[in-house]
């Protein structure tokens, strides 16, 4: 089985990534994604974001069933927005594959909550969703983790964010795949927590950086990972060499 995980970067770069998804829609089982934007409005794009993004992306994955989960709604970076329009996180999971359920958990606030103290970090959602295939069981999370302070070190709050996912996963038995944009340096304490329950695919496959050659903020270092619990094998784990995104898709090819 593959899972593929991607901060979609709001579809900015919107051409490569829609070929990026068909190109990888036959391999790839389990999509999971962040910064997606959802809109029934008739609209595609504002501000350079797509912000019909979910619908887009179903449109190129006819073989997936998609799940989109919101933290907040009608604002984009430059603002409030005059009509209907969701961000959050999104899975696309083939439908071959058997779905037992999905949902999603707050991990920080809750939906349309800020941190008054700084007003970029807002609502933070674990998204997971449980499948069958062969009678086996497995539950994918999906994450996006407060992006404040932008230095991607530790701070209380994400000490305490990651101690949340840590203790919602352990609590969900069987085999379980946790992934996305956690906004962390891998030698962060918060990162170490993850790992006391999970190993580290990111670690394990000297994956340097999850950056892209669209990014021109940040250093060459990962903030993306994929933690896989003991039952799973990896066969491999590797970030894509793909400008699709201020951040490169990273892939695991697993079985369990």
């Amino acid at each position: 089985m593959k899972l593929i995980t991607l901060n979609t970067w709001k579809g900015k770069a919107f051409d490569p990534l829609m070929d990026f998804f068909v190109r990888n829609r036959d391999s790839a089982d389990i999509f999971c994604l962040q910064e997606i934007l959802n809109t029934p409005a008739d609209r595609t794009s504002q501000d350079g974001c797509r912000v019909n993004l979910f619908t887009e992306i179903a449109r190129r994955l006819p073989e997936h069933r998609g799940f989109f989960h919101a933290l907040y709604d009608n604002k984009l970076p430059s603002g409030e927005v005059d009509f209907p329009l969701s961000y959050g996180l999104a899975m696309f999971v083939k439908k071959d594959l058997q779905l037992l359920g999905c949902g999603d958990r707050f991990i920080y606030q809750n939906r349309n909550e800020f941190d008054a103290t700084d007003p970029k970090n807002k609502a933070r959602i674990l998204q997971f969703a449980q499948v069958s295939c062969a009678e086996k069981n497995l539950t994918v999370f999906n994450f996006h983790g407060l992006p404040h302070p932008a230095h991607k070190e530790d701070s209380d709050k994400r000490l305490v964010q990651c101690e949340k996912i840590l203790n919602f996963t352990a609590g969900i038995a069987g085999p379980k795949i946790l992934c996305g944009d956690f906004n962390l340096r891998p030698d962060t304490k918060s990162i170490g927590l993850i790992e006391d329950g999970f190993r580290n695919l990111v670690k394990d496959y000297a994956i340097r950086t999850t950056w892209s050659n669209l990014d021109t903020k940040h250093g060459s270092y990962p903030v993306d990972y994929i933690f896989a619990s003991p039952e799973i094998r990896v066969i491999n784990c590797r970030a894509l060499p793909e400008e699709v995104s201020d951040h490169l898709p990273l892939e695991v090819e697993f079985s369990w």
